[in-house]
């Protein structure tokens, strides 16, 4: 593990500080109670003030997809006892900044497990799902921070600190569930099999018992209409939206997101059980799962890839050549 260069909290400070500087450049021509127009952070905006849908008029507010959008809980949530005292968009960007410095820090402690230098905690604070969270009061940015953190306590081998950070991961946008499940198959062997059998199936039934709950109560499946079979929403978006109306700015950020999770598959397959490589691989299998109504727009195309983007910048620079030309990862 390396050590030296800035401290965890100057590197959480200069990242919470480009997010305050983001929205204060963004707020000269948005208002704050903008923030989240045209954007499911509306939705949030509603949550934040009733996560538990308790109010039938705060279901109204969940379009077409009631169940759907009020699973997601854990931003909203964690926004309430803001929002108690401050307009909900305000709370529900304290947060999101919030967790950008958490994910500055668990990205410092993530890079130095790889034997690079804390400084790389900053990626976090430019991650497209970070920035893009921020300014549209969206959970890519929680979730991402979430997943990191999984990843440094499962390297630590602290499976019930991982477990937390994997529940709060599901339950802040369902597709997480996957690098939980590589993350948790790939401790099978190193940690007792009851460590590994918590971590998956806490956040899975936790998550899933909240989602029945919310089926019998509001309208709708609950499962929206953002999934769809591997690579079907690629080939629908790229023929029907992308090609015909020559969106060539959309059609290369979701190109290039969809390759980079294709090559991550192939990249982390031999080192699988690595927690870094097992969320990588958890993350990827979720893109290509994705409808068009998520890839549409490149900005859409690269939030959700999470932290991918940072984990395949990690692998890449945590390698090192071998004595006969061989790249390999600088730790196990």
């Amino acid at each position: 593990m390396r050590r030296g260069g800035p401290t965890p909290a100057l590197l959480v400070l200069v990242g919470i500080g480009i997010h305050i500087a983001f929205v204060a450049v963004k707020l000269t021509s948005v208002p704050l109670t903008d923030l989240d127009v045209g954007h499911d952070g509306f939705y949030f905006s509603a949550q934040a003030e009733d996560p538990f849908i308790l109010d039938p008029s705060t279901a109204d507010t969940l379009g077409d997809w009631p169940a759907y959008r009020a699973a997601r809980i854990a931003f909203p949530l964690i926004a309430y006892p803001l929002a108690l005292l401050a307009p909900p968009e305000l709370a529900l960007l304290m947060v999101q900044i919030a967790f950008v410095g958490l994910g500055v820090f668990g990205t410092a402690r993530l890079a130095e497990q790889h034997g690079l230098s804390p400084t790389m905690g900053l990626a976090f604070a430019v991650l497209p799902a970070a920035l893009i969270s921020t300014a549209a009061l969206l959970a890519d940015g929680v979730a991402a921070a979430a997943v990191v953190w999984l990843i440094v306590k499962a390297r630590e081998t602290k499976p019930t600190a991982a477990t937390l950070w994997g529940i709060l991961a599901v339950l802040t946008k369902e597709a997480m569930l996957l690098p939980v499940a590589v993350v948790a198959l790939g401790r099978w062997r190193s940690w007792s099999r009851r460590d590994s059998v918590v971590l998956l199936a806490a956040p899975a039934a936790i998550a899933g018992l909240w989602r029945i709950v919310l089926m019998l109560r509001l309208d709708g499946s609950g499962a929206g209409e953002n999934l769809t079979w591997p690579f079907q929403g690629f080939y629908q978006v790229l023929t029907d939206v992308w090609l015909p109306f020559g969106l060539w700015a959309d059609l290369t950020a979701g190109t290039l997101t969809m390759l980079l999770a294709v090559g991550a598959i192939f990249l982390f397959a031999r080192s699988w059980r690595e927690p870094l490589s097992s969320a990588a691989i958890g993350l990827s299998a979720g893109l290509f799962v994705v409808s068009s109504l998520v890839l549409d727009l490149r900005w859409n195309s690269l939030r959700i890839a999470g932290p991918l983007f940072l984990l395949l910048l990690i692998h890449a620079l945590a390698m090192r050549p071998t004595d006969d030309g061989r790249m390999i990862p600088a730790t196990p």
